[in-house]
């Protein structure tokens, strides 16, 4: 939509697929590129009506929902696996980027990861392609990022034996 309450240009009614058709899509963060667009992070359940097998992507759109130049159509894939968690959170990097906290694994081999995509859907120099492992823990029931130059990332951990404790 544009400030005047229309669709924006080249945007159809009923808007348009972002990434592949699939069911089971699960849509987790939309927050503004900074440069116009929008950034988006969605699941799609690999296998729908089965728990777990949960891939994240990241998505950079322009106002009519198409991909901005240089990014994938379905999405950059995070991480190079499936989670049993449907659940991934970003904060934009200033620059049209993002960094982009996510799960990945099932079960006892479930862990909290970041990576940092800039605005042409690249990972960043010096970050792993499938994402920094912040926690191995597969009870963590929050997590944030936020930027300030740089990323600070926060979670909770119920492991710990007085409840939950914050990171």
């Amino acid at each position: 939509l544009v400030a005047g309450g229309a669709l924006a240009p080249g945007c159809p009614v009923d808007g348009r697929p972002i990434g592949p058709l699939a069911a089971d899509a699960t849509l987790f963060k939309l927050l503004p590129d900074g440069a116009g667009g929008a950034l988006l992070l969605r699941g799609n359940r690999q296998t729908p009506g089965q728990l777990g097998g949960i891939r994240s992507y990241c998505h950079r759109l322009h106002p009519d929902c198409l991909p901005v130049n240089g990014w994938p159509a379905g999405g950059v894939t995070l991480g190079s696996g499936a989670s049993g968690i449907p659940a991934a959170t970003m904060s934009g990097d200033g620059a049209a980027g993002a960094y982009v906290l996510f799960w990945e694994g099932i079960g006892p081999g479930l862990g909290l990861r970041a990576i940092h995509l800039l605005a042409d859907g690249s990972v960043a120099p010096g970050w792993d392609a499938g994402g920094v492992i912040l926690s191995e823990a597969a009870t963590s029931d929050f997590f944030d990022i936020a930027t300030t130059g740089s990323a600070i990332a926060v979670w909770t951990d119920t492991r710990h034996p007085e409840g939950n404790v914050a990171y």
